[in-house]
């Protein structure tokens, strides 16, 4: 059991940072840059948040027939992306609120959808197995999604000590990523 829960959470990892799944990347990134100077208790508990949503929405899908077509849950996943860095810029400057916190989730949920049928495919476990490769994918996710915020705080923190505030960087990450996010949607559509 131990050597399963190993597997799958290296998988987790990876999930989050490999370069192909660059919707969680700059949604992680997204979600974290208001908060990553200022309030870093607070975006754990939004990102725990996201990965609480992440795993029952996973652990569903991946246990039954998916519910909505993959394109549609694609459409969602960037468009929860552009709306959170959006959300992000209204933040900046305050503490995340009890909606926020379950939008979190919400979004969590969608993003699940989204990876429920490979995460079937990648394995053929039931019972225990399956709560364990369910548990340490989920683990791997919320560890993946750690190095990128301990990797944007690197980055913040040093253009702060050249003399970018906090504000430029969240206008101007969060801004980035909605046009590069809106421009993937639009090629998602058209396609």
């Amino acid at each position: 059991m131990i050597d399963l829960l190993k597997i799958w959470i290296e998988e987790g990892i990876f999930h989050i940072i490999d370069p192909n799944a660059l919707d969680h990347l700059l949604y992680v990134v997204a979600l974290a840059i208001p908060f990553i100077l200022n309030k870093p208790r607070q975006l754990l508990i939004l990102i725990t948040a996201f990965t609480l949503g992440h795993t029952l929405a996973l652990g569903i899908s991946a246990a039954m027939t998916p519910v909505l077509p993959k394109f549609y849950i694609e459409v969602a996943i960037l468009s929860s992306v552009i709306f959170t860095a959006f959300l992000g810029l209204r933040y900046q400057d305050r503490s995340p609120s009890m909606i926020q916190y379950l939008v979190t989730v919400f979004i969590g949920c969608i993003h699940g959808l989204g990876f429920g049928s490979e995460f079937a495919m990648m394995h053929q476990h039931t019972g225990w197995e399956f709560v364990t490769s369910l548990f340490g994918f989920n683990l791997g996710v919320e560890v993946g999604q750690v190095i990128i915020i301990a990797l944007s705080y690197g980055v913040a923190f040093g253009l702060t000590k050249i003399g970018l505030t906090h504000r430029w960087l969240v206008n101007g990450i969060n801004s980035g990523i909605v046009i590069y996010t809106s421009y993937l949607l639009i090629a998602l559509i058209a396609s």
